[in-house]
């Protein structure tokens, strides 16, 4: 019965170290590679901006109202994550 219960407390164990690892590596990523995706969103803002403004493809009213909307739901996204494009430089 004894030889189960390890069994199971190193099962158990090694399970949550599996995990524990898995969190601090996801951690790390974001940590690294947070100004990358920071990077990522103002791109894509900026790309939507020029859209909006020059529609330098000649794309149609819907498109371009599209590319509003959605740099639209992106600020609202923002706000509601309390983020900005003012502290990153």
């Amino acid at each position: 019965m004894n030889a189960i219960i390890n069994k199971i407390k190193l099962v158990t164990k090694a399970l949550l170290l599996k995990a524990i690892d898995k969190i601090l590596v996801d951690d790390l990523y974001m940590a690294y590679h947070g100004d990358d995706f920071y990077f990522v969103l103002w791109d894509l803002n900026q790309h939507l901006r020029t859209i909006t403004k020059y529609n330098p493809d000649n794309l149609s009213s819907k498109q371009v109202d599209t590319a509003e909307k959605i740099r639209d739901k992106l600020y609202e996204l923002m706000q509601e994550h309390d983020v900005d494009w003012e502290h990153v430089e």
